[in-house]
C-alpha cells in the first residue's frame, strides 16, 4: 500500500502507563502489554485490530500502521458534472435521468453518428496519493463496431476497452492505481457509436503510517 504521511506519534500515546487526562477517543498503544486501547465513555478498552474500520498493525521495526479505508466520490451526478470537463468533439455530454447506477441521473456519453468519428466524453484530473482503487459504472445502449477502442484511460493508457461493458445493463469496473500517486488524468470516452453512461466514480483506500517514537 502506498504511505500516505506520517502524522506525529502523539496521535497514538505510547507508553508503559495509562495516560493521564485523557480525551474521549484518544488512541494508547500499552507498550508493556502491546495492545492498542482507547478512551470511551471514562475508560480505557482493548480495540484489537481495528477501530471504526481502520485496521492497526505493529510492524517489524516497532510502527504503528494504520490502513485507514477511506472513499472520494469524484462523480456521482446528481446535481452537476462536478470538477469533470466535457471534453466531447461532435458528441455531448450531459446529465441525464434516462440512465443511473444509483439516485436518479447519471453522465449520457451521446456519439451518435452526425458527422464523421463524434465523440462524447469527460475528463477529470484528480490526486491519487493513498488511494488503490478506482471504481467506474458504466452501461452501454449500443455498441457495434469498434470494441478495442479505449472507454476508461488514465494519463492516455487504456484501462477498459469499448468492448468490455455488456450491453443494457450497469456493469463495475475496479482499476488497481496502488502504484500511483500525485496528480492524473482520468478519460471516460464513448466513440462514434451510439450512447453510453457513467455513474458513481470513487477512488477509495488510504494507508496512513503512525511512526514510533524512539525510547518508548
Amino acid at each position: 500500500m502506498p504511505e500516505v504521511t506520517s502524522i506525529p506519534s502523539k496521535a497514538i500515546v505510547r507508553q508503559s502507563t495509562k495516560p493521564t487526562s485523557p480525551e474521549e477517543g484518544l488512541l494508547w498503544y500499552d507498550t508493556s502489554a502491546e495492545v492498542l486501547k482507547q478512551f470511551k465513555n471514562g475508560s480505557f478498552a482493548n480495540v484489537g485490530a481495528s477501530v471504526d474500520g481502520t485496521t492497526i498493525i505493529k510492524d517489524k521495526n516497532g510502527n504503528i500502521r494504520v490502513n485507514k479505508p477511506g472513499t472520494d466520490i469524484i462523480g456521482d451526478f446528481e446535481s452537476s458534472l462536478g470538477d469533470w470537463i466535457d471534453t466531447s468533439l461532435g458528441g455531448n455530454a450531459s446529465l441525464s435521468t434516462n440512465q443511473a447506477h444509483r439516485g436518479s441521473q447519471s453522465v449520457k456519453l451521446d456519439a451518435t453518428d452526425t458527422f464523421d468519428d463524434p465523440n462524447a466524453a469527460i475528463e477529470i484530473t484528480t490526486d491519487f496519493s493513498g488511494r488503490e482503487t478506482l471504481i467506474i459504472w458504466l452501461y452501454v445502449s449500443s455498441l457495434s463496431f469498434n470494441t478495442n477502442w479505449d472507454f476508461v484511460s488514465i494519463d492516455g493508457t487504456g484501462y477498459v476497452k469499448r468492448g468490455d461493458p455488456s450491453t443494457n445493463q450497469w456493469d463495475k469496473f475496479e482499476i488497481d492505481i496502488s502504484s500511483m500517486s500525485g496528480d492524473h488524468t482520468i478519460e471516460i470516452h464513448h466513440g462514434h457509436d451510439g450512447v453510453a453512461y457513467t455513474d458513481d466514480i470513487k477512488l477509495i483506500g488510504s494507508n496512513i503510517n503512525v511512526k514510533s517514537e524512539a525510547g518508548n
